[in-house]
């Protein structure tokens, strides 16, 4: 069974043994003999994974064995791992006494800039800010699925590309919260950048930050900035190649077209119902349908006669 779930890339020059994806129970992975593995990026093509990529990939698996350093208050390794959803750092030791403390890099963050102060300040989120003067609410910096914000109580506001969960002050929180929140229809916020008119639509190609992330859009179609991408790193033609492959899937199943029409069968209309009219006879005609059925009296029998 395990060789079934097993594919092998190839065996890198002067080493013996050979780099091999398994698949396990939390996803594909590398592996080479029996201590080198490292698990693959999740959205990675099969096709670009060269043997030259999945030996990186093991180097930096087994650098991730190494510590970063102490944590300055708890004393435990702060580790800089790759895991199946990307980088993140971790505190402590993956034992059986419980789930180490763990932290995903921020969009744009490069893995090798990450040093042991950066990693303590990630494992520091989500951060408390102060208190909100009027409230006495406190205010906290936080990274969630959709990207960084900022919470007091029940409110809370996505912080804009230029201010970052691990620099910004109660201050600029604040003044967040005091906006109205972005209702659906409102005005959409300036792109980060305009590039070059789209070869395909002839309209300026922008980046922009969405509710899901930073993304393309040439006017017609929507491309996510792939995880681990930095904002200054997206150039026009990274565009133009991110929205072909996003055009050639075709609009998401269920979604709505390029006119605005919603996609799939239209709806079966019901049938209408056949309404049967009853027409009440007029009077005469009643009265001579009753005299047709009148039928003539019988007489009656009466004695048999005798001969």
């Amino acid at each position: 069974a395990r060789a079934v779930c097993t594919i092998e890339i190839g065996t890198p020059e002067g080493e013996v043994e050979p780099v091999a994806v398994r698949v396990g129970r939390y996803g594909p992975y590398l592996q080479q003999g029996e201590g080198r593995r490292a698990s693959l990026p999740e959205g990675l093509p099969p096709d670009e994974l060269t043997l030259e990529l999945a030996t990186e990939l093991l180097r930096q698996g087994e650098l991730a064995e190494e510590p970063l350093g102490a944590h300055p208050e708890t004393g435990q390794p702060v580790y800089l791992k790759t895991g199946r959803y990307g980088p993140y750092v971790q505190l402590g030791e993956a034992d059986g006494d419980g789930k180490p403390k763990r932290a995903s890099l921020l969009r744009g963050m490069d893995p090798a800039s990450i040093d042991l102060a950066t990693a303590v300040r990630l494992l520091s989120l989500p951060r408390e800010l102060g208190r909100d003067p009027g409230t006495g609410e406190p205010v906290e910096a936080h990274v969630g699925r959709y990207g960084q914000y900022i919470k007091r109580g029940k409110d809370t506001r996505s912080l804009p590309p230029d201010l970052s969960s691990l620099d910004v002050t109660l201050e600029q929180a604040l003044a967040l919260l005091a906006q109205p929140k972005r209702r659906a229809g409102a005005a959409r916020a300036e792109p980060i950048r305009t590039f070059d008119p789209s070869p395909v639509t002839g309209a300026p190609i922008e980046l922009r930050e969405g509710r899901y992330g930073p993304y393309v859009s040439d006017g017609q179609t929507n491309a996510s900035i792939p995880k681990g991408v930095g904002l200054d790193d997206v150039t026009f033609d990274m565009a133009v190649s991110l929205l072909a492959e996003r055009a050639a899937r075709g609009p998401a199943k269920g979604g709505r077209g390029p006119r605005g029409k919603a996609g799939g069968k239209a709806p079966r209309k019901k049938a209408a119902r056949k309404r049967t009219s009853t027409r009440k006879a007029s009077g005469k005609a009643a009265s001579r349908r009753k005299a047709s059925k009148k039928q003539e009296p019988v007489p009656e029998e009466g004695p048999a006669e005798t001969p």
